[in-house]
C-alpha cells in the first residue's frame, strides 16, 4: 500500500509582496518631512533642495535644514539607509568633517527620529496617566 498523495498548495507570498523588499520613494518621504517640518516646526527651515542628483545616487535627496540661531543640519533621504550609496558615504563624511549634524533616513518615521537625535524636534513630554496612580490611591507623595 502507497501512502496517499498530498498536494501542495501553491506559494503566494511572492504575490503579496512579503518576500520582496521595498524600498520607499525618496521623493514622497522628503515631500512628507517638509510637509511635517511646515506644520509642527515653523522654526526650522528646509532649505531649496539642490540640483539633479547624480547617476550613482539612485534617487536619492538631500533635505538641508536651516534652524534657529543660524545652525544648520542635514538630512539625507536614500532608499536604504543600511547599506547607502557612495554619495551618501561621502555626503556624511563631509558632514562629519565640518561637525555638521547629518543623518540618513528612508522613512517619515525615521526622518523623526533623527529630528530628535539631532535636538531639532523637541521630545515628547510624558502625557499624565489616565486614571487613579499608586500614589493617588494609597496616599504616597
Amino acid at each position: 500500500m502507497t501512502a496517499p498523495r498530498v498536494e501542495r498548495a501553491p506559494r503566494r507570498r511572492g504575490a503579496f509582496g512579503l518576500d520582496e523588499r521595498r524600498f520607499p520613494d525618496p521623493a514622497r518621504v522628503e515631500a512628507d518631512l517638509r510637509r511635517f517640518l511646515a506644520g509642527r516646526l515653523p522654526d526650522v527651515w528646509p532649505l531649496p533642495a539642490p540640483p539633479a542628483p547624480a547617476a550613482d545616487d539612485a534617487g536619492a535627496r538631500t533635505l538641508t535644514l536651516l534652524l534657529p540661531r543660524g545652525h544648520v543640519a542635514v538630512l539625507r533621504i536614500d532608499r536604504d539607509p543600511v547599506h547607502p550609496g557612495p554619495a551618501s558615504r561621502a555626503l556624511a563624511d563631509r558632514c562629519r568633517a565640518m561637525h555638521i549634524p547629518h543623518a540618513t533616513v528612508s522613512s517619515l518615521p525615521e526622518g523623526r527620529a533623527a529630528l530628535r537625535r539631532l535636538g531639532v524636534e523637541p521630545r515628547p513630554v510624558d502625557a499624565a496617566p489616565a486614571g487613579p496612580t499608586l500614589a493617588s490611591v494609597f496616599g504616597g507623595a
